[in-house]
C-alpha cells in the first residue's frame, strides 16, 4: 500500500481515512521520492545519481588522494624492498642453487599471486563503493565466496606457473630431473594456497576497516595486497622449498602426495564456488587473464634467471621495481573501474564521436592533464615515484651493505628516469585497457590489473629499468681503467 507524507502546519482532529472530503488547505502533500532523495543526500559524502550522470566524491581532492595513498604506497614499497632483500638472500640457499628453476619460478608465481589478490581487492573495493557490503550477511557472503574463488584460482595458478617453469627449464637444458620437477610443483602449489588464504583475510579486513573510517578502499587495498603478497609469498616459497628439498631423498613420496591432495580438493572447491552464480561468472572469466599473465610472466622469469648471473644485484632491485610500479597502476585501475561501475552501464563510455560511438583511445593530454578525478589521481600517483624510489633505494643500500647495490648519482638518475617513464606508460595503458574492457561489457576489476602488472613486470626485467641502468653504469664505472678494460666493459654492457 502506498503511503504519503504530509507537512502539518496546524492540528486537526482525526477523521476517517476513507472519507471523500478534501484535505484542509493547511495540509500540503509532499513528494515522497523527493524527500527521500533529499534525506539520503544529507547523509552521503558524494552526490547521488542514476547511472549516466557522473558521480564523484565532492570531498575527494588531490590532497585527499595523496594522504590516503601515501601510507599504503610506503608500506607497499617497504614490502617490495623486503621481497628484494629476501630474494637476494635466499638465492644463495641450497635449494635455489641446486634447483635454479626456483629463481625462474619466482616471477610468474609472485606475479600471478599478486594479480589474483589485487583483482580480488579491486572487486571488493568496487562493491564497497557501490554500497553492496553494508550488512553483515552481505559481508559474510562476499568473504566466503571470495575465499573459495581465490583458492581455486591460486592453486591452478601455482600449478601452471610450475609447469611452465619446468617446460622452459627443459627447453633450455635438454634435461629434466623428475624429483626436482615434483619439488617445484609442490612448493608452488603450497605457496599459492597458503598465502592466498592469509592474504584474503587481510585484504577483506582492510577493506571493511577502510569503509568504517571513510577512506576510499580503492586507494589502500590494492597496494597492500601487492606488497604484502610479494614478501609473504616469497617467504612461504623459500620455507616450503627448504623443507621439501631437505626431505627429497628420504621421503620421495612427499611432493607427489602434496600434489595429489590438492588435485583431489579442487573439485570440491569448484562445486562450492559454482553454487553462487556471480562467483561462477567471476571464475569463468578469470581463466583467460591467468593464461595471458602466465605467458608474459614466465618469459620474465626466464629473463630474470639469465640476467641475475650477469648482474649480481638483479635480485635486489627486481621485486622493488615491479612492486612499486604495480602498486601505483593497480590503484589507478581500481579507481577507474569503480568510476565506470558507479556512473555508466557496461558498454557505455563517457566519450563519444560525432556518430555517437564510444571513443576508447584517449590522448595522453586528456589522461593526465584534464580536470577530472581520474586525471587528478594519475598526477598524484606520478608525484610519488621519485621520492618513493629514493626512500626505497636508500633503505636498500644500507640494508644491503655491498658495492653491488650500485647506489650512486648516475645509477639513481637512470633508475628514477626509467621508473617514471615506466609508470607514465602503465597509467596511460591503464586508461586505454579499462576503456576497451568496459566498452566490451567486461569487468575491469578482473582483467585490467593482471594485464597491467604482468606487462610491467616483463618490461622491468628486460628493457624498463634495471638492466639498461646497470649496463650504462657498468660502462661508466670502467671509464678510468685501461683501454683493454674499457673495451671489455663495453663488450659486457652490450
Amino acid at each position: 500500500m502506498n503511503t504519503a507524507r504530509f507537512l502539518v502546519t496546524k492540528a486537526y482532529p482525526l477523521k476517517d481515512t476513507h472519507s471523500d472530503q478534501p484535505l484542509p488547505e493547511a495540509i500540503t502533500p509532499i513528494d515522497t521520492d523527493t524527500l527521500l532523495v533529499e534525506d539520503e543526500s544529507k547523509n552521503l559524502n558524494s552526490t547521488t545519481s542514476t547511472k549516466g550522470d557522473v558521480v564523484e566524491d565532492k570531498k575527494e581532492t588531490w590532497l585527499t588522494i595523496l594522504l590516503q595513498v601515501t601510507v599504503p604506497f610506503l608500506i607497499a614499497g617497504m614490502g617490495s624492498v623486503g621481497a628484494g632483500l629476501l630474494l637476494d638472500y635466499v638465492s644463495n640457499w641450497k635449494p635455489f642453487i641446486e634447483v635454479p628453476e626456483f629463481l625462474a619460478l619466482v616471477t610468474p608465481l609472485l606475479g600471478l599471486k599478486g594479480n589474483l589478490m589485487m583483482a580480488s581487492a579491486s572487486r571488493l573495493s568496487t562493491l564497497t563503493n557501490m554500497n553492496k557490503l553494508e550488512t553483515l550477511k552481505q559481508k559474510l557472503h562476499a568473504f566466503v565466496a571470495d575465499i573459495f574463488a581465490t583458492q581455486v584460482l591460486s592453486i591452478v595458478a601455482g600449478f601452471m606457473a610450475s609447469i611452465v617453469t619446468i617446460i622452459l627449464g627443459f627447453a633450455n637444458k635438454q634435461h629434466m630431473d623428475y624429483q626436482h620437477s615434483f619439488l617445484l610443483c609442490a612448493s608452488s602449489i603450497l605457496t599459492s594456497s597458503l598465502s592466498a588464504s592469509a592474504l584474503g583475510i587481510l585484504i577483506f579486513g582492510v577493506i571493511v576497516l577502510s569503509s568504517k573510517v571513510s577512506v576510499n578502499p580503492d586507494n589502500v587495498a590494492t597496494p597492500l595486497a601487492a606488497s604484502v603478497g610479494d614478501v609473504s609469498s616469497l617467504a612461504v616459497l623459500s620455507g616450503m622449498a627448504s623443507v621439501l628439498y631437505a626431505n627429497l631423498d628420504s621421503k620421495p613420496w612427499l611432493c607427489p602426495t602434496i600434489i595429489g591432495f590438492f588435485a583431489m580438493i579442487i573439485p570440491l572447491l569448484l562445486f562450492l564456488t559454482y553454487r553462487d552464480k556471480e562467483n561462477a561468472k567471476i571464475l569463468n572469466s578469470s581463466w583467460p587473464r591467468i593464461l595471458i599473465s602466465m605467458v608474459i610472466l614466465s618469459g620474465g622469469g626466464v629473463i630474470l634467471e639469465i640476467t641475475s648471473h650477469r648482474f649480481s644485484s638483479m635480485e635486489l632491485y627486481q621485486p622493488m621495481i615491479n612492486g612499486v610500479g604495480g602498486s601505483l597502476v593497480s590503484v589507478q585501475a581500481s579507481r577507474v573501474s569503480t568510476y565506470f561501475h558507479k556512473n555508466y552501464e557496461p558498454g557505455e563510455l563517457p566519450w563519444k564521436d560525432d556518430s555517437g560511438s564510444n571513443i576508447k583511445c584517449q590522448s595522453p593530454v586528456r589522461v593526465f592533464f584534464k580536470s577530472g578525478i581520474n586525471s587528478t589521481a594519475a598526477r598524484v600517483l606520478l608525484s610519488l615515484i621519485v621520492p618513493g624510489h629514493l626512500i626505497f633505494a636508500t633503505i636498500t643500500r644500507f640494508a644491503f651493505k655491498s658495492s653491488n647495490s650500485h647506489y650512486n648519482p648516475l645509477f639513481l638518475t637512470l633508475y628514477f628516469s626509467a621508473a617514471l617513464l615506466q609508470v607514465i606508460c602503465l597509467l596511460y595503458f591503464c586508461q586505454l585497457i579499462v576503456n576497451v574492457i568496459w566498452s566490451r561489457k567486461g569487468d575491469p576489476d578482473l582483467f585490467a590489473i593482471p594485464l597491467l602488472t604482468a606487462t610491467g613486470d616483463f618490461l622491468d626485467e628486460r628493457s624498463g629499468v634495471v638492466e639498461p641502468a646497470l649496463r650504462a653504469l657498468l660502462l661508466v664505472v670502467e671509464l678510468n681503467k685501461s683501454p683493454y678494460d674499457l673495451r671489455l666493459a663495453t663488450m659486457r654492457s652490450i
